[in-house]
This record gives C-alpha cells, structure tokens and sequence, in this order.
C-alpha cells in the first residue's frame, strides 16, 4: 500500500474514533490514481476525491467492504508539483477516464464520490458512458447538482460549514483555503500549497458545473445533520432527476456532511455499498449502461 496506516483513532485526545488515518510517505503517495487496496479479482472502487485533492480518507471504507474488493483513490493533478490544472468538470473527468481506463480496459467501472468528489464520479460516469462503457455502481456522498446549495454542504470539505459562503467570491474564500487543520499527518511544505491551490480550483469549478446526463442509475447518501438553510432533503434528491436516466437510491444517514467517513456511520455506508458490489457482475465489457446501479428504494440508516 502506498498509504501507510496508522491505528484508528479511539476517540481520546480530541481524535473522533473511527477516522482511518494515513500517512503521506513519497510522491508515489501523490499520483492520479492512489492503491488503497490493489489486490482482488473484482473490478475496483474507484473514490474520487474530495476538494483538497486527496483520496486517502476513503481507506476508511476498507474493513466494509469484500476482501478481494480492489480499491483505488482518484487524485488530483498538481499534488507533487505544480501542473496544468484542469479548466473544467469535463475535461478533469475525461482525464481520469481515460486513467482508470488504462488500469481497467473493460467494465463494469465502480465509482464513489464525496462531496464535489460526487460531482465529479458523476461526470466520469457520464464520459464512461458515451465511450460505450457500462456503469456498475455509482454512488454519492451527500453530493448534489445545484452548485450554489452544494458549495454550503460541501463547505471546502470541512471548512467554515453553513456560514453563507455558498455566494462568496473568490477572494472572500481565500482565509478558508489558507487553513491547514484539514490535513492528514505528513501534510507540509510544498504540499500544503499545492492543495491549496487545488482547493482553489476545485471551488471555482464547482460553482461553473451544470452535469451532463447520464443514462444509468445512481445512489446517494444523504446526511441529516446540520444541512444548509434552502436545501431540503427532498429538493436535494430530486436535484438529480434531470442528470439521471436510471432510478435513484437515497440511503439517509444520521451524521454531518464532514462525519460520514467516521465511526458509526462509515461501518453502514460500507457495508451497504459492499452490498452493491456483490451484486454487480465481476466481468462486463458490455456496452450500455442499462444496468447501472439504481434501486428502487433507498432507507434510512
């Protein structure tokens, strides 16, 4: 593995238990796509992450799921030095395609998102599919399509939640992005500012992002607690309804936005997308994406 592992937090000295924590040991650490889990015979995970670029949080989701479940974490460009940021949603998720490609010729590709890493497995999906792909499992992390609610819930992925700046400008954010207490151990130096900067553009694009449509289904997780003032629940789900030619499963959670990779919560979501796993097919190649994942009913966890 290239993230090295730590024992889990068991809720002394502030840490709140059941964050998977990593450390940051080598650029190898810092690539496009990160190997939580190479190992198994089952198409892999794919997690994209979050706005700081990162994908190591998603180990968390390791102990859930099969255990010859492949799982990798899609990282942003410009963590190991500076690069060509993307310019768009679409062209940063026809870059990773086309990378999750070269590792996994064939389908079904499994996709995972949280926050504007929803977002953005959302729009691999959709590439995927005018390739002529299939999609088996795509699944959403209290993600959502309507940029000016989406920028409160997903509050720079654990920064200043809920205090308006769904309408801020660029420079209004820029104390947000300069804070530092949403980073993993081995976070310094030059990583801090290429993550930053990352943040930055992860931001802007997300604001400018209208999804394209996609012919499968999907399946979101919603979180319950503290959601932003003029995004009720119901309006958040259907928000995907015009992007979405497959049925929609909403699994409520009981947990903040920024809580739902942590103990209890990460142990349900797990175990209900390890579900999911199982029941889509190992091999595929097939191309059409009738049977992306899309159940018929979600529930409340």
């Amino acid at each position: 593995m290239c993230i090295r592992d730590r024992p889990e937090a068991d809720g002394r000295d502030g840490e709140r238990p059941g964050a998977a924590l990593r450390t940051i040991r080598n650029r190898d650490d810092l690539g496009v796509l990160l190997p939580l889990r190479p190992e198994g015979d089952r198409p892999p995970l794919f997690c994209v992450h979050q706005s700081t670029g990162l994908g190591w949080r998603y180990a968390a989701l390791l102990p859930y799921l099969p255990s010859d479940q492949p799982v990798y974490g899609v990282q942003a460009r410009g963590l190991a030095g500076p690069e060509p940021l993307p310019r768009s949603v679409e062209e940063m998720a026809a870059d990773y395609a086309d990378r999750i490609r070269a590792l996994q010729p064939y389908g079904p590709y499994h996709l995972l998102g949280w926050s504007v890493g929803g977002l953005i497995a959302q729009a691999i999906a959709t590439r995927l599919a005018e390739l002529g792909e299939k999609v088996g499992l795509l699944a959403l992390l209290d993600s959502y399509p309507d940029s000016t609610a989406a920028v409160s819930v997903v509050d720079l992925d654990g920064q200043a939640e809920g205090d308006g700046r769904a309408g801020a400008e660029e420079g209004d954010v820029a104390a947000v992005l300069g804070a530092d207490d949403a980073y993993p151990e081995g976070v310094s130096g030059p990583l801090v500012t290429n993550m930053q900067e990352i943040r930055r553009r992860m931001y802007q694009l997300e604001r400018r992002h209208t999804p394209r449509y996609f012919p499968g289904g999907l399946t979101v997780f919603v979180a319950l607690g503290a959601r932003p003032e003029g995004l009720r629940l119901p309006d958040a789900v259907a928000g995907w309804r015009p992007y979405t030619g497959g049925e929609i499963a909403a699994h409520e959670v009981d947990a903040g936005h920024d809580d739902l990779l942590h103990a209890p919560h990460v142990a349900r979501i797990g175990r209900l997308v390890a579900d999911k796993l199982r029941a889509a097919p190992r091999a595929g190649g097939a191309k059409d994406v009738k049977g992306a994942t899309g159940d018929r009913k979600g529930d409340h966890i």
